[in-house]
């Protein structure tokens, strides 16, 4: 006698990993990059906290000034300031506290953004980023990219 699957086991009998490569392929590009910044932001919570600084200074390496400003959050304050340097904003870092993964986070989306518009697909991205993930991540990451499949799929109502 065959058993009904619930609902929560509808993805697990997929591999996780599988499941987000083939709705990175199936959604339109915005909703492709929008997975992309679930992915990072993952991958940004597994980084042990002795590794933060290097990340972030990885990250960092790659942006335009501009970028830098939203690091910052200087971007959003409609007057002109100087564009903070590299070194001032790892000088910053340490200073962050409880805020240093969400300056990592911010960061390295930027900079996953930068590598979009210089040719890296999002694909690329993903195979790099979700190696490094548990298996819990990867099934919660399904979920989230199978809701936002549907959402590009079907749309929101407004």
């Amino acid at each position: 006698m065959a058993s009904r699957r619930g609902k929560q086991d509808a993805l697990r009998i997929l591999d996780p990993a599988r499941a987000i490569h083939a709705i990175a392929d199936a959604v339109g590009r915005e909703a492709r990059r929008e997975l992309v910044e679930l992915v990072i932001t993952a991958w940004v919570d597994t980084i042990p906290e002795h590794e933060l600084a290097d990340h972030y200074r990885k990250a960092l390496a790659g942006l335009a000034p501009e970028d830098l400003r939203d690091v910052a959050g200087w971007g959003s304050c409609g007057v002109a300031v100087a564009i903070p340097s590299r070194e001032f904003l790892l000088g910053a870092f340490r200073s962050l506290g409880d805020g240093r993964r969400e300056a990592l986070r911010q960061a390295a989306c930027l900079r996953g953004l930068s590598a979009f518009d210089a040719g890296v697909s999002e694909l690329q991205v993903l195979d790099t980023v979700l190696p490094c993930l548990s298996r819990a991540q990867l099934t919660e990451l399904a979920r989230e990219a199978t809701e936002l499949y549907l959402t590009d799929r079907l749309g929101t109502e407004n």
